[in-house]
């Protein structure tokens, strides 16, 4: 609810674009489980181990890809617009699902809002980042975030 003046903005900035941005929220709070606990000794056991948690996927991520696919269609549908007419936008970990999501569609999308994310699946993004080059992507974080 907060970010939705930002997607505000961003459409009428880029309206003549027909752009559709997409900031998903999921009621039930977190879109997957982050074992922060993990990542913490991960980072007590020096970089090695630091590097290898980030670069896993979190186990409940592919169930949230399949959702959202689905809701990106009808988002398409409904509001007749292609992929490249969508921007998706996220806070935190919406930061993270805005641009997995992204990188796993098979269309590039018009671009991705990212603030305050965290990076996950380094490899798997690196490797799916190369089928959407052009991607356009505005990740800004805060100091104390």
């Amino acid at each position: 609810e907060e970010l939705a003046p930002l997607g505000q903005l961003l459409c009428e900035r880029l309206g003549a674009h027909r752009l559709q941005v997409v900031l998903p929220h999921n009621p039930a709070g977190a879109w997957f489980e982050l074992d922060f606990t993990r990542y913490f000794m991960a980072i007590l056991q020096g970089e090695a181990e630091k590097a290898r948690v980030v670069r896993a996927t979190p186990p409940d991520v592919p169930a949230m890809r399949r959702r959202l696919r689905v809701f990106l269609s009808e988002i398409r549908r409904r509001a007749n617009v292609s992929s490249k007419q969508l921007c998706l936008a996220g806070f935190s970990q919406g930061a993270m699902v805005a641009i997995d999501v992204a990188l796993d569609l098979e269309e590039t999308i018009a671009g991705v809002v990212a603030l305050s994310g965290f990076v996950m699946a380094v490899e798997t993004w690196a490797a799916r980042l190369r089928k959407h080059a052009g991607l356009r992507v505005l990740q800004l974080h805060g100091l104390q975030d």
